[in-house]
């Protein structure tokens, strides 16, 4: 740590922040799976007692370079007296964490991570819920949080809680998902390819295309145990197109030129460029107002205007068990904003909180340009704002 604080950096993201403290003596993990040679039991190395030790010790270095940030991942830490442990203010242990609530949404667990049935694997009002656990850590307690949908670790979230299918529906709902980022409290993290919203590989890529370790031994293991049946491979590979942290290690899309200005031409880059690079690049979306990117540039300015709601508000749940539509309220001390999201495709009622009237909103966004009252447009975000 000596060394790059000396060289002047002064954030650190850490990973598995929690996994630094073994049960000692290498117990067994219980059989929870008879499927698997191999059980998971995160008590076994997940947040053990001496964690406030090991933090404790990087806190008294940092804290002799001025001012510093941490934030560290935080797998398998789902209770709020477990996650204020680690971004406590009083406890001096880290600044944030990255809870995994939300990108958990549509997986199956730790198990077999990649084994997902096609096809939708999720439901709105899981997500819901995810978004709550997140945004309650600041409620009442001088806890933080962060915002984040991808990371190296995770599929394009376009291809997860929108819609990639169509070039429409890929615009649709990448500004649909930068609604929701940019109106949650906590520090937005943003990865690259997201901005412009790059999605998933296509379905047609064959496991020669895929690069990661992970993915490789797990249809390896499908493979094997199957003893290479044709269906059970293309369930694989199914799976694999919706999870595989594959897709968020494609090469981003600069331009239209053959490896996507990843690198020169006739280069060979490590993994091959997407194939709707021509269409969905940077170049082209930087000079369009309408494009992903600039709907990203838009609301980021409104969450710096509107901080004190979009940064720093509680947020309070609209309607959340909905199949289609998610609406939320966040509450500051003078103002407050009301936010709706159409999941789906399709037009969709909407109906606002008995407590508000129209006459007392003030429309701050929406994803289509305009606003048609009462209804949400196919993957449509609106927000406005209330002095109430």
């Amino acid at each position: 740590m000596h060394f790059w604080l000396r060289k002047g950096i002064d954030g650190f993201r850490i990973d598995v922040v929690n996994m630094y403290d073994k049960a000692p003596g290498l117990p067994d993990a219980p059989i929870t799976n008879k499927n698997s040679p191999y059980q998971m039991d995160v008590s076994l190395f997940c947040n053990g007692p001496r964690m406030g030790h090991y933090l404790t010790e990087m806190q008294s270095v940092l804290s002799q370079y001025g001012v510093t940030m941490t934030v560290g991942e935080l797998p398998a830490t789902w209770d709020r007296a477990g996650l204020l442990r680690y971004v406590s203010a009083a406890a001096k242990q880290l600044n944030m964490v990255f809870q995994f609530d939300v990108v958990g949404v549509g997986r199956p667990g730790l198990d077999d991570d990649l084994d997902i049935a096609p096809g939708d694997n999720w439901a709105v009002p899981d997500l819901a819920k995810a978004v709550a656990n997140t945004q309650n850590l600041l409620r009442d307690s001088d806890g933080w949080t962060t915002v984040f949908l991808e990371n190296h670790d995770q599929a394009r979230s376009v291809s997860r809680w929108g819609s990639d299918a169509t070039e429409e529906s890929r615009v649709r709902s990448a500004k649909l998902l930068a609604t929701l980022c940019a109106t949650l409290s906590g520090t937005l993290f943003i990865y690259q390819g997201q901005e412009i919203g790059m999605v998933n590989a296509p379905p047609s890529w064959t496991i020669e295309e895929y690069k990661d370790v992970a993915t490789i031994n797990n249809y390896n293991e499908k493979k094997q145990e199957s003893g290479g049946d044709p269906k059970v491979l293309a369930y694989t590979m199914a799976s694999l197109q919706r999870l595989a942290r594959d897709h968020s290690r494609i090469p981003f899309s600069w331009n239209a030129s053959p490896n996507a200005g990843f690198t020169i031409d006739g280069a060979k880059p490590w993994m091959r460029v997407h194939d709707n690079h021509r269409l969905v690049k940077a170049k082209q979306q930087i000079a369009d107002k309408d494009s992903v990117l600039s709907f990203w540039k838009r609301v980021l300015f409104l969450r710096k205007k509107y901080a004190d709601v979009l940064v720093h508000g509680i947020y309070e749940p609209v309607l959340d068990q909905h199949a289609d539509v998610y609406m939320y309220i966040k509450k500051g001390t003078k103002r407050s904003t009301i936010v709706a999201l159409n999941f789906s495709n399709k037009e969709q009622t909407m109906t606002l909180p008995a407590a508000v009237s129209t006459s007392d909103l003030t429309l701050v966004i929406s994803s289509y340009g305009d606003y048609v009252i009462d209804k949400l447009r196919s993957f449509e975000a609106v927000v406005w704002l209330t002095n109430k």
